[in-house]
């Protein structure tokens, strides 16, 4: 459902794409996306990295962590909305 103003469109979106190659898709991007940031928390869990490392590295750092938690809930939202039409 997209709306904008006084306009309302509904799609069909399981009549649009291939809904088990994109939950394929999705789950193979939610396993990199956990990789990513247990790699990333073990990182800023380094005491030696946060103390040493110039703080734009250690910022950027946390901005990845924070960039990947969110593509990770976003992934986990359309996942189980993507599921709804396979039942």
């Amino acid at each position: 459902k997209i709306s904008s103003g006084s306009y309302v469109v509904n799609l069909d979106v399981a009549e649009l794409i291939d809904v088990s190659k994109e939950l394929a898709r999705l789950e193979e991007e939610r396993k990199n996306l956990e990789k990513a940031i247990k790699r990333n928390q073990a990182t800023l869990k380094n005491k030696s990295f946060v103390r040493n490392a110039p703080e734009e590295i250690v910022a950027g750092t946390k901005e990845k962590l924070e960039e990947y938690k969110n593509k990770l809930k976003v992934s986990t939202e359309l996942t189980k909305h993507l599921k709804s039409f396979t039942i």
